[in-house]
C-alpha cells in the first residue's frame, strides 16, 4: 500500500507525498545487476529511518487550522525486507517500494487530492540519492539504472516537477529534497533529457501567485550527509526545527508557529552546529514566507552542555531544571545533548564526584533556536 492515511476531510486540507529510497536495485549489493556507471554511489540505510521520523512527526504533531492533515502517500525502499509502517492505533502495514511506476501511481492520487481546493497545502518529501546537472536536482528512485543507455530515466526531475505543479490548484506547495546535489561528470556531459517531471510543465495552464517552496538539504554542487543506521543529519535538524527550534510567537493565535523561511534558516544553523559547516540547507522555488506548521505544545529547543575542561564531564552530575521541567545526566565523558522546553527560569547545576571540583550552578534561559552552555570546573 502507499496511502497510509486518508482522512477524507472537507477541503481545504494538507496532502503529503513521502518517498524514501534506502535500497537501489542496480547499485552494488542490490537485487539486480549493477548499472555500468554507479557514479560512485553505494547503498544507504538512512532514508527509511528518515522518512519514518518525518511521517511520525506529521501524524503526531503537524498542525494547520486552515488546512489540517488530510492524507499521506508513502513509498519506501529498504533492506533486507519491505518497509513497514504502523499508524497509531492501527496494525503495521507493508509499504510499497519506491519504483518509478509506483511513484507515478502515488503521484496521481496525491495530485488529485491536492487539486481539489485552492487553499490546499501540498507537501512533497524525498530522501535518497540525488545528483545535479547545473542548478537542477534529480532524485534517484529504487530502479535507477535499469536502462543502461538511459539510467536517469528512473529519477525525478525536481525543477520540472515543481514547474509542472504550477497547474495544481493548491496555492501553497513545499518540495523537500534530502539528497546530495553533487554534479558527476557523466551527468554534466549528458545531452539527454534527464528524469521524470511526474507532471509535464505547461505554462499555458500555470496558475499565478503560487507559493512554491523548495527546501534543499545541501547547497548546489554539495553533498548531504548521514550516519549509518540513523536518520540523515538534514532530517534530524529539520524535525528539530519543526519541534521548536524554528518556533516564532503567533500573536494572533496566542501560540507558536513555524514559518518557511525561519524553518530553512534554523535547519541550516543546526546542521552547521552539528557538522562544523560542511552541510547547510538552502531555499529555492518561488518562495514566500508562509506557515509550515503550528505548535500544539511548548516548543522544544536543542541544548548542549559542555564542561571545561572537557575531562571534567567524567565526574559531573548535571541537572537542568525549572519549576515545570527537570532533566539530568550522570557523570559521563562528552557533551550532554538534550532538548528542553522553552523557559527563562532554568537552573543549570553540576556536582562533581569525589569532590574533584567545586559545585557549579547558573541561572539560564532556553529559547530558540539553540542553546550552548559551559560548566566551568574549578
Amino acid at each position: 500500500m502507499a496511502t497510509i492515511i486518508d482522512r477524507n476531510p472537507s477541503p481545504p486540507a494538507t496532502h503529503v507525498f513521502v518517498i524514501g529510497v534506502g535500497q537501489y536495485r542496480h547499485l552494488p549489493g542490490g537485487s539486480k545487476k549493477p548499472t555500468g556507471d554507479t557514479l560512485g554511489m553505494q547503498q544507504i540505510d538512512m532514508p527509511p529511518r528518515s522518512v519514518r521520523s518525518f511521517v511520525d512527526w506529521l501524524v503526531a504533531d503537524y498542525r494547520n487550522e486552515d488546512a489540517p492533515l488530510g492524507s499521506i502517500e508513502l513509498l519506501a525502499s529498504s533492506s533486507p525486507g519491505p518497509f513497514q509502517y504502523r499508524v497509531p492505533g492501527g496494525t503495521a502495514k507493508t509499504v510499497e517500494a519506491a519504483t518509478t511506476p509506483r511513484v507515478m501511481d502515488a503521484f496521481e492520487r496525491w495530485y488529485e487530492k491536492c487539486n481539489k481546493h485552492v487553499n490546499n497545502v501540498a507537501i512533497f518529501y524525498f530522501c535518497g540519492h540525488g545528483v545535479n546537472r547545473g542548478v537542477n536536482s534529480y532524485l534517484l528512485l529504487e530502479d535507477w539504472g535499469a536502462h543502461a543507455n538511459n539510467p536517469m530515466h528512473e529519477s525525478i526531475d525536481l525543477l520540472r516537477f515543481q514547474a509542472g505543479m504550477k497547474q495544481c490548484r493548491a496555492q501553497t506547495q513545499f518540495f523537500i529534497s534530502d539528497a546530495c546535489r553533487v554534479a558527476p561528470w557523466a551527468i554534466m556531459t549528458s545531452e539527454s533529457q534527464l528524469g521524470q517531471p511526474l507532471i509535464v510543465p505547461d505554462s499555458s495552464k500555470s496558475r499565478k501567485n503560487q507559493n512554491s517552496t523548495i527546501v534543499y538539504a545541501a547547497g548546489e554542487g554539495l553533498s548531504a550527509f548521514g550516519e549509518k543506521s540513523k536518520q540523515t543529519y538534514f532530517t534530524r535538524a529539520f524535525i528539530a526545527a519543526l519541534e521548536g527550534a524554528a518556533a516564532e510567537r503567533d500573536v494572533d493565535r496566542n501560540g507558536w508557529r513555524v514559518n518557511s523561511w525561519n524553518l530553512v534558516e534554523v535547519t541550516s544553523k543546526l546542521l552547521q552546529w552539528r557538522l562544523g559547516g560542511i552541510q547547510s540547507a538552502s531555499l529555492g522555488g518561488d518562495s514566500r514566507n508562509t506557515l509550515f506548521t503550528m505548535l500544539h505544545k511548548t516548543p522544544m529547543v536543542p541544548v548542549d552542555v559542555k564542561c571545561e575542561p572537557p575531562a571534567a564531564s567524567r565526574f559531573a552530575a548535571l541537572t537542568l531544571a525549572c519549576p515545570h521541567y527537570s532533566f539530568g545526566r550522570s557523570p559521563e565523558l562528552g557533551t550532554w545533548e538534550l532538548t528542553a522546553p522553552i523557559c527563562n527560569d532554568y537552573l543549570l547545576a553540576a556536582t562533581f564526584r569525589a569532590n574533584r571540583y567545586r559545585s557549579f550552578d547558573l541561572e539560564v534561559g532556553v529559547t530558540p533556536p539553540l542553546q550552548i552552555f559551559t560548566v566551568t570546573a574549578q
